[in-house]
């Protein structure tokens, strides 16, 4: 899976769900649950469990662009983690 870029964020959430702080596009952990087609509590705790990045204001999770970005990429690595660790054991 490829890093998501923040026009590609962007095209598959819609217009919509855009919010721009400080210059960049930030979700609320409903849009990031439709956009991964996972449940809200599944992001819950990814943010819980400090494996996303967000910040909360008043009740709602904000989340960056960027941090969506960095967990994709942690993903993507400790699943090649996991390919190498399983072939080197073969």
């Amino acid at each position: 899976m490829a890093p998501y870029n923040q026009q590609k964020l962007i095209k598959l959430l819609g217009k919509e769900a855009q919010m721009q702080v400080f210059g960049e596009y930030v979700y609320t952990v409903f849009d990031v649950a439709d956009f991964f087609g996972v449940k809200v509590a599944s992001v819950n705790a990814w943010i819980n469990h400090g494996e996303l990045r967000a910040g909360k204001v008043g009740r709602t999770w904000w989340i960056r662009g960027s941090a969506i970005n960095d967990f994709v990429k942690a993903r993507e690595a400790g699943q090649a983690a996991r390919v190498e660790a399983r072939n080197g054991q073969s």
